[in-house]
C-alpha cells in the first residue's frame, strides 16, 4: 500500500511541476492598453517632430523630451530611419 502511495505522491508531483513549468505570465490587459495609447502618442509627436524638422528623431530619448513624459525603453521598438515606433513582442 506504501509503494502505491509514493507513486502517486510523485505523479501527483511530477504532474504539478508540469502544470508550473508550462505556463506563460500572460501581461495585464490594463497594461497593454496603456501601452497602446502611449504608442499612438508617440506616433503623433514622431509626426509633428519630422513636419517641423524634416527628418526623424534619431533615438526613443528624443522622442521622451518631445513627449516630455518617461518612455520604457524596452517595451518599444524604434527605427530613426522610417520613424517606425512599435511595441516589441514579450
Amino acid at each position: 500500500m506504501t509503494n502505491i502511495k509514493t507513486k502517486m505522491t510523485t505523479l501527483l508531483f511530477l504532474v504539478l511541476l508540469a502544470v508550473l513549468i508550462g505556463c506563460e505570465e500572460y501581461p495585464d490587459p490594463a497594461v497593454i492598453e496603456d501601452q497602446k495609447a502611449a504608442l499612438k502618442d508617440m506616433n503623433k509627436a514622431i509626426r509633428f517632430y519630422h513636419d517641423s524638422n524634416g527628418k526623424y528623431p534619431e533615438n526613443i530619448s528624443e522622442i521622451e523630451k518631445l513627449m516630455r513624459s518617461p518612455i520604457e525603453h524596452d517595451v518599444y521598438w524604434y527605427d530613426p530611419q522610417d520613424g517606425k515606433v512599435k511595441l516589441k513582442r514579450r
